[in-house]
């Protein structure tokens, strides 16, 4: 018995076929961009060998895909489905500040009750709000963190105290000077870990900041409040 079989090939019309398309290009862009990034990082070498690559974030792969859409002159979706998702995109971003809440939430309130003091650096969240870190700064919830801090030591008799937290990360934690090699400026907002030209200690930039301000604190304690 001789059996044959016969290839066939259908071609449907989809009426979403343009904009899956559209969509399937935005995703290869992003895509191909990752491992593009990813590959010269891990070709890079240098006399102390291989550099750790620098995985991005999703700002930073939304900073590096901006405009796409408008180079290649289209639109996701046409106005009428822009409209139905309006209310699937307030669910989502309810459901994000929900999130953001309750983990704040549960930190803050860890803090309080693990410990006797906490002090704060006086960094201005709206000042910071107004500059390129805005979606970082508000995505982080500074001030929602600040806030909850407060009143939370104030219901649990903890010391909470906003200290000049200026030079905090330049200042070395271990022999309080600001030596040439530590990181200055925007520029070196990048550098993460750096050594000590003085004392030769070497610090993770948060951990060292966080350092100094908790001496700050202390020395603003032991100095106490002033009589009015």
């Amino acid at each position: 018995m001789i059996i044959q079989t016969k290839s066939l090939s259908v071609r449907v019309k989809d009426k979403h076929a343009k904009v899956l398309r559209q969509m399937a290009f935005e995703v290869n862009q992003v895509f191909n961009l990752a491992n593009e990034l990813s590959m010269t990082a891990y070709r890079n070498y240098s006399d102390q060998g291989p550099i750790v690559p620098a995985w991005l974030s999703a700002f930073d792969i939304q900073k590096k895909t901006a405009g796409i859409q408008k180079e290649c002159g289209f639109k996701i979706g046409s106005a009428a489905q822009r409209a139905n998702k309006k209310a699937r995109v307030r669910s989502i971003h309810a459901k994000i500040r929900n999130r953001r809440k309750d983990t704040i939430h549960k930190f803050t309130t860890a803090l309080a009750n693990n410990h006797a003091a906490i002090f704060v650096g006086d960094v201005s969240s709206s000042r910071l709000a107004k500059t390129k870190m805005a979606k970082s700064v508000l995505d982080a919830g500074w001030a929602m963190l600040k806030t909850q801090l407060e009143y939370k030591a104030i219901g649990r008799s903890v010391v909470y105290e906003v200290v000049n937290e200026s030079n905090s990360t330049q200042t070395c934690s271990c022999c309080g000077t600001i030596p040439s090699s530590s990181p200055k400026g925007r520029a070196g907002l990048r550098i993460r870990e750096w050594t000590c030209s003085e004392c030769g200690a070497e610090h993770l930039r948060d951990i060292n900041a966080a350092k100094n301000i908790l001496a700050a604190g202390h020395r603003r304690l032991a100095v106490g409040i002033p009589l009015l």
